[in-house]
């Protein structure tokens, strides 16, 4: 290179540059067009590495790019439990928000054969077994009024998974179901008493018994509330 047009060639100029053939840089003519010597030395040269490197890169991510772009249109991980949000639901007649008394209690139901299929979860250790028992997570959107209810929904679930896990090490391996009570513990809560945008009916405290060589035991369900005429729980322990 040079510093100008009267000064001493630097050791570039004396020795040639990469990128051309003669000892010293001049104008001559190349594959990717021609050489231009300037003060600041062989333009072709630089523009030619620049390009050669992009095209480098270029063809290394070639094979990337469908990647990425699934990648791109892939959905975030999701609870497994967990329901995409859907249109408007239906509100049951048990549930409706204009309710100014409460409607009778709901009667035990399906809950006795789902508590059943709760216990036999807990001895397999299998949560996913005893979901359908779990309060819903489209009706709990509407029910609760908070600012983010999925995600309330979510800690809910973990903990009942993690309650299934501890009483799993808890109730002896072959010890059989024998009976689900529920106690009149609970009440009826209406709108904002306890976050909710819709009334319910909460029972509180009831027992799950079982036996386990001839003898009862029992394990508690803390509290379930009703979505219509049925009961789902919200804590297990």
């Amino acid at each position: 290179r040079t510093k100008s047009s009267g000064a001493v060639a630097s050791r570039s100029e004396s020795r040639g540059c990469k990128a051309c053939t003669p000892p010293v840089c001049s104008p001559c003519t190349r594959s990717a067009g021609t050489v231009e010597w300037t003060p600041g030395g062989c333009v072709s040269y630089g523009v030619a590495m620049i390009t050669r490197r992009r095209f480098a890169l270029a063809v290394a991510a070639s094979p990337l790019l469908p990647a990425l772009a699934r990648a791109q249109d892939a959905p975030e991980d999701r609870d497994p439990a967990s329901e995409p949000a859907a249109g408007p639901i239906a509100i049951p007649d048990e549930n409706r928000a204009d309710r100014t008394d409460p409607p009778p209690r709901p009667p035990i139901g399906d809950a006795a054969d789902r508590a059943r299929t709760l216990f036999e979860a807990i001895l397999r250790n299998e949560p996913a077994r005893a979901a359908d028992f779990f309060f819903p997570q489209a009706p709990f959107r509407v029910l609760k009024g908070i600012a983010d209810p999925d995600r309330y929904w979510g800690v809910l679930f973990r903990h009942y998974e993690r309650d299934i896990a501890a009483l799993h090490e808890e109730v002896p391996a072959g010890a059989e179901f024998d009976r689900f009570e529920m106690t009149r513990r609970g009440g009826w809560v209406e709108r904002r008493q306890e976050a909710n945008a819709l009334p319910y009916w909460a029972s509180r405290h009831d027992w799950v018994y079982y036996r386990v060589n001839g003898r009862e035991r029992r394990f508690e369900v803390r509290t379930l509330i009703n979505w219509g005429p049925r009961w789902f729980i919200t804590h297990l322990s």
